[in-house]
């Protein structure tokens, strides 16, 4: 996702072209339209949630959001 995020906003006309073309319409006929769709599913996120810079805050709060107290001073102890 940080490769497509990369290339929806690239400063190149052709590479946005093909990159926002390979995700609206591609979907699952492009490795980068059915990736788009997957993280789209797993963590129940719109599209512009998952091509925007925030969508990693979204899969930090769902790999975080099961993590007990006792877990978090485990891992503070490890550091």
């Amino acid at each position: 996702m940080n490769f497509l995020r990369s290339c929806v906003s690239h400063s190149s006309e052709v590479v946005r072209c093909v990159a926002n073309y390979s995700v609206s319409c591609g979907r699952c006929d492009s490795p980068a339209g059915s990736n788009a769709l997957y993280c789209m599913n797993c963590y129940n996120a719109t599209l512009s949630d998952v091509l925007s810079p925030k969508f990693v805050n979204l899969v930090w709060e769902r790999a975080t959001k099961d993590t007990s107290a006792e877990q978090e001073q485990l891992v503070a102890l490890l550091r």
